[in-house]
């Protein structure tokens, strides 16, 4: 190997190892899921001098992979598809990455989207993205490298970036999954209130009479259920009571 070669190899190694510790640190200060995509896809394609890149995030209930980023597409556009579906979903199957320098030869390939889209699929690399646990969590792929094809150096360079990038959304969907109970929490807690708030809480309702005593206590099975009740005095001799009995929703 030459001098100059082995310069330029050791340059690109340098800027390897740079791009990875820049992903890192950018990694680490996002917590919120959609902007941490962002961070991922951007970098990704930097990374990886790629024309394009993907990011899908595995359903497991659904058994479907879906991303709502990707180029050329709007941030808002949700992508589903089941994993038996295309190469990315034969690496969610598999846990397999598959390196390919003519994606339409491969008889998984899906065209659909070139077709969609007018854009040609050449060389791919795809990778899983997978738990601490080792379970899945989605799969990575990058589209046209832009100087030859992906090459064993892209492989290793994609495997550490999407292990960093795991950890990184396996911490974000965990804070997701926190924020959102906390907010149901809060929901379930203020309708607790609403309802409290429209029953009698004043016993005895009618200190004024003291021909019959009235008492009422309700207790939802949970935080707030369905059950109503309320009472009133029609006249003199008539005292009319209402109680509802409701089927909690939540």
């Amino acid at each position: 190997m030459s001098e100059t070669m082995s310069a330029s190899v050791a340059a690109r190694e340098l800027r390897n190892l740079n791009a990875i510790l820049e992903v890192s640190r950018a990694l680490s200060s996002e917590v919120q899921l959609d902007s941490l995509l962002h961070v991922i896809m951007g970098k990704t394609l930097e990374v990886m001098e790629a024309e394009r890149t993907s990011l899908f995030l595995y359903d497991e209930q659904r058994q479907e992979l879906w991303s709502k980023i990707a180029q050329s597409l709007g941030p808002t556009e949700e992508i589903r598809f089941p994993i038996s579906v295309g190469v990315a979903g034969l690496v969610a199957q598999t846990h397999q990455g598959v390196n390919l320098s003519d994606a339409y030869l491969h008889p998984r390939f899906n065209p659909e989207f070139d077709k969609r889209t007018g854009y040609r699929t050449r060389s791919l690399l795809c990778l899983p993205l997978l738990k601490g646990d080792g379970k899945l969590l989605g799969v990575i792929q990058v589209l046209n490298k832009k100087h030859g094809v992906f090459d064993e150096r892209d492989e290793s360079l994609l495997t550490a970036f999407g292990a960093h990038a795991a950890v990184a959304l396996e911490r974000a969907q965990l804070i997701e999954a926190y924020v959102q109970q906390q907010r149901m929490a809060e929901s379930l807690k203020l309708a607790r209130e609403i309802q409290m708030s429209m029953l009698p809480k004043r016993f005895p309702p009618f200190p004024q009479r003291t021909d019959f005593d009235l008492y009422a206590i309700i207790e939802p099975a949970r935080e707030v259920g369905g059950d109503f009740y309320d009472f009133l005095l029609l006249d003199d001799e008539r005292l009319g009571v209402a109680i509802e009995i409701g089927r909690a929703h939540v």
